[in-house]
């Protein structure tokens, strides 16, 4: 085309829009792996096609060896250089580190339920994932969690409020994401992606950038921060982040978490950009937040990751139910034969019944008179797996499916989605619970501290005096028969 000259005569200049690409993409600092894009690092070719015409780089954000390397590759000798501040006073900064001790819910749970209560009015997020698989990961949990709430209306298959998007993502999919970003009425809410979005699409009215896991760089972290806030309104960019997640980050990102100053200023300084105070300290980042004396009501919690926000929600609000006393006299029925087959399905599997009494069986079941008493005390806010973990001892999601299965059968008022919610955490413990047992009722101390946790005092009074009078002894079928009558 190039080569035509009718074509060629028209022509007025070549432009290389988001030039930061040419050494991201198009250049390699390890000498065993090759560029990306190495075409990109070749674009200088277009010179001998076009040789009386202009050319123009353009991006919102190059460091200085960025912008040399952009030089040298498309041999601009001398160029007049337009540089305007990448500083965006309207965007606040916070970094926060991911605790082993937490799972992935208790860091995104205060997203679920602004989705939940502000669904199609709920702030626009941006969270990027460095992998795919982080992705799908974060977009199953917040899947889940929503269960029915992830959609506007009933039967809409394409009102979702959370979507994913990656290089594998079909392009059907793509671009239906990136139309309902490019709008600032756009349905989708809250998006889940890796770098593979951004660049080219004019986000509208995103609030929020949340990186799980810090960018490649502190150039690539600038501009996709840079995504929300675009109208000039408040927004905020959060980067989560632990050791792990902080292996295939550049340097720069790492001093960039971990330096005890201004993060903005951490920023710019790779820009060449000396950076002014922010008029307003606590809408700067987290560590002026951490100084701010202003004493405004917003002060400090701009910068507080909403996980970290104490919340105190209104009785009122709080989901429940009237409970008649024949439904409650139901639950208990129900659960009581629950309790029985429980107990009789351990005799009948135990080989020969040789049970140690020490042990106690409803301490080896997880399940006795207690854990039906606290059904029964908390029945009227009792609509979901995460409720039953919340009110009643649960040892084994087993029996937490199994309450929730009857509070359904008897009050009708439980989603469907909430009897598959499982939550990780407990389904590490379904497999093997005696062979747990075994291990604790061998162990004194292990022992001590589980008759503790599991309030020892509430178990069957009868059973406890006759287990004390055989001292060890193998269980007697008799014996069991008398339990069991008793229950």
């Amino acid at each position: 085309m190039l080569t035509n000259q009718k074509y060629s005569s028209k022509l007025c200049a070549l432009a290389i829009d988001e030039a930061h690409v040419i050494k991201q993409w198009g250049t390699s600092t390890n000498n065993k792996l090759v560029a990306f894009r190495d075409c990109y690092s070749r674009l200088h070719e277009f010179r001998s096609l076009a040789p009386s015409v202009h050319m123009i780089a353009l991006t919102a954000t190059a460091t200085k060896s960025t912008r040399d390397t952009i030089f040298a590759v498309l041999l601009m000798d001398n160029p007049c250089v337009i540089f305007e501040s990448p500083n965006k006073d309207n965007i606040a900064y916070v970094v926060e580190y991911m605790s082993r001790d937490e799972d992935l819910e208790h860091y995104f749970s205060w997203l679920v339920e602004e989705l939940r209560e502000k669904k199609e009015h709920c702030d626009r997020t941006i969270i990027y994932c460095q992998t795919i698989k982080q992705c799908g990961l974060l977009y199953a949990t917040l899947k889940a969690a929503l269960g029915n709430d992830m959609r506007i209306g009933n039967g809409c298959t394409n009102n979702c409020l959370i979507e994913m998007l990656h290089s594998c993502t079909p392009s059907a999919n793509k671009e239906s994401i990136i139309k309902s970003f490019s709008e600032e009425c756009g349905v989708i809410r809250v998006l889940i992606a890796t770098i593979a979005f951004g660049m080219g699409v004019n986000c509208q009215a995103v609030s929020r950038v949340i990186h799980f896991g810090p960018a490649k760089n502190i150039e690539s972290y600038a501009q996709e921060t840079g995504r929300a806030g675009r109208s000039g309104s408040q927004a905020v960019a959060y980067l989560l982040y632990n050791g792990i997640l902080l292996n295939h980050v550049e340097w720069d990102v790492k001093s960039y978490v971990r330096n005890d100053m201004c993060r903005r200023t951490t920023i710019l300084k790779h820009f060449d950009e000396d950076a002014s105070p922010h008029p307003v300290l606590h809408l700067c980042c987290d560590y002026c937040a951490s100084k701010c004396e202003c004493g405004s009501s917003d002060c400090g919690t701009l910068t507080m990751y909403p996980s970290k926000v104490p919340r105190k929600e209104p009785e009122s609000k709080l989901r429940s139910r009237g409970v008649t006393n024949e439904q409650r006299e139901a639950v208990l029925e129900k659960l009581t034969t629950y309790h029985k087959m429980l107990i009789s399905n351990l005799v009948s599997t135990s080989a020969k019944t040789e049970l140690k009494t020490l042990t106690g069986i409803s301490l080896v079941l997880g399940f006795s008179e207690l854990q039906i008493q606290q059904v029964l005390e908390n029945l009227r806010n009792l609509f979901s797996l995460l409720d039953i973990c919340k009110f009643v001892e649960i040892w084994d999601m087993m029996h937490a499916h199994k309450i929730l299965s009857i509070i359904k059968e008897i009050f009708k008022d439980v989603q469907d989605n909430t009897c598959n919610v499982a939550n990780a955490e407990y389904e590490i413990d379904d497999t093997g619970l005696l062979e747990d047992w075994e291990t604790i009722i061998e162990d004194d101390e292990l022992f001590a501290m589980a008759v503790e946790n599991l309030s020892v005092s509430q178990l069957d009074e009868s059973f406890t005096e006759q287990s004390a009078n055989l001292s060890g002894a193998s269980l007697d079928m008799s014996l069991l028969a008398d339990v069991l009558d008793n229950i």
